[in-house]
């Protein structure tokens, strides 16, 4: 149980990691798309 929690913490932590490091980059897609959106 102990091994499971661990495991689900280093994968949510990594996931975070990910996520700050390209925080920039997706935000910028992300607001990209929605003018497009918009724009249409």
């Amino acid at each position: 149980m102990i091994t499971y929690i661990l495991t689900i913490f280093y994968a949510f932590s990594t996931f975070i990691m990910v996520l700050y490091e390209n925080k920039s980059i997706f935000l910028c897609d992300f607001f990209e798309k929605q003018k497009k959106v918009e724009a249409n």
